[in-house]
C-alpha cells in the first residue's frame, strides 16, 4: 500500500508521517516514508531560467518543476517491486543533491510506503500511484509561524542566509503565493483532509 500525504510547508507532514509509521509498523508489518524534499533536483538538472535565478539568489523552490518527477515515479515502482533503488539525498545547506555515491541504497520490499511532500498531489502519474490520499489542512497562520521556527534554526543555506527576516521575505514572495497557486487546490484530491 502506497499512502500520500499532501499540504502546504510547516503544516505537518513529516511529522505526520513518522506518527503512522510508528502506528502501522509491527513485526508483520514494514513502513518506510519517503520524503519528497529529497527528489529536489540538483544544481546540474537544472533548466536554463532556474540557473539563471540561481545566480541571481532569487530561485523559487516551491514550485513543481523543482522535482524530480521523473526520478521519484521510477523510484517508487522500484520500491513497489522491491527491486534495490537508490535513493538521492538533498542537502539543503547546500541548496543542492550530494552527489551519487552518498545516495541511500534501499534493498528491502515494505509493506507499507509512506510519500510525504508539498506536490504529492501534484502530479496525476504521482497521485494515481497513491491508495489513500490525506491531506494536511493545517491552517496557514500556524504553517507559516512553524515554517519560520524550523527554517532558522534547521535549514541554513550556503550564503548564511537563515534570519528571520529573510525568511519572512522568502514566505511572503515564494511560499505563501506556491501555496495558493499548487497547493491550497490540490485538496479536492484528498481522500482524507486532516
Amino acid at each position: 500500500m502506497i499512502i500520500g500525504i499532501c499540504g502546504p510547508s510547516g503544516s505537518g507532514k513529516t511529522y505526520y508521517s513518522k506518527k503512522y509509521k510508528q502506528q502501522l509498523e509491527s513485526s508483520d508489518t514494514s513502513v518506510i516514508v519517503i520524503h519528497i524534499d529529497n527528489f529536489y533536483k540538483g544544481i546540474k538538472q537544472y533548466n536554463k531560467n532556474q540557473i539563471d535565478a540561481h545566480k541571481k539568489g532569487i530561485l523559487s523552490y516551491d514550485e513543481p518543476d523543482m522535482i524530480d518527477i521523473e526520478y521519484l515515479i521510477h523510484f517508487l515502482k522500484c520500491l513497489q517491486n522491491g527491486e534495490h533503488v537508490l535513493m538521492p539525498v538533498y542537502d539543503f545547506s547546500l541548496y543542492d543533491r550530494l552527489s551519487k555515491d552518498k545516495w541511500i541504497t534501499i534493498k528491502d520490499k515494505y509493506d507499507i510506503i509512506i510519500v510525504e511532500g508539498l506536490f504529492a498531489f501534484y502530479y496525476k502519474e504521482l497521485r494515481d500511484i497513491f491508495e489513500c490520499k490525506i491531506y494536511m489542512g493545517t491552517p496557514e497562520s500556524i504553517c507559516s509561524e512553524r515554517r519560520l521556527n524550523r527554517n532558522t534554526t534547521s535549514r541554513i543555506g550556503p550564503d548564511g542566509k537563515n534570519s528571520k527576516e529573510y525568511e519572512i521575505e522568502y514566505y511572503n514572495k515564494y511560499v505563501y503565493p506556491s501555496y495558493k497557486k499548487y497547493i491550497e487546490p490540490l485538496k479536492q484530491y484528498a481522500d482524507i483532509i486532516l
